[in-house]
């Protein structure tokens, strides 16, 4: 992680616990059934993560990881596309 250097702690920890709430919120609503438009606005706003996460990596030439970001984003796009707009999960009971 290049960009560790370059930011402030709390913005590290930040980043770390929105990806952990990601994580959480692409599995849990969907197994659960249990709210599962969750599942769509995680993949959403991991989404978005990965598009800043691109910029930083950009702005400062620092392209190392750049394919990786890249790849998750895209992941992360489907299954907001697929959970929100196409194939939504229908709530429990």
């Amino acid at each position: 992680m290049t960009f560790v250097p370059r930011v402030p702690g709390w913005l590290v920890r930040f980043i770390g616990v929105c990806e952990l709430l990601g994580a959480v919120g692409l599995v849990v609503p969907a197994a659960t059934g249990i709210a599962p438009r969750v599942t769509g606005m995680a993949g959403a706003a991991l989404t978005l993560l990965m598009v800043f996460a691109a910029h930083h990596q950009v702005a400062h030439d620092d392209s190392a990881h750049l394919s990786d970001i890249a790849v998750l984003g895209w992941l992360s796009a489907q299954v907001a596309l697929v959970r929100l707009a196409r194939v939504p999960i229908p709530p429990h009971g």
